[in-house]
């Protein structure tokens, strides 16, 4: 099974944005990687561990994304 991971680093972009650029790279998992599962982190740097990781989490972003599985601490 082949499992993809969205993640996007906090900057001072609206939610809209943020939810509208997670939906593409989630669609390029699905469509070009062939990944059966994404995962996203809406918020959080690349050096974070991953436990840290969406802490605290974004929960109001998950709504609006489609094709999500869950974030990365799921």
């Amino acid at each position: 099974m082949t499992i993809g991971y969205a993640r996007k680093s906090p900057t001072k972009e609206t939610d809209a944005s943020r939810t509208r650029l997670l939906q593409l790279m989630i669609d390029k998992l699905y469509y070009r990687m062939k990944c059966e599962e994404v995962y996203v982190s809406p918020c959080c740097f690349a050096d974070e561990p991953i436990l840290e990781c969406d802490s605290p989490a974004s929960d109001h972003l998950f709504a609006d994304i489609k094709g999500c599985n869950g974030s990365i601490t799921d």
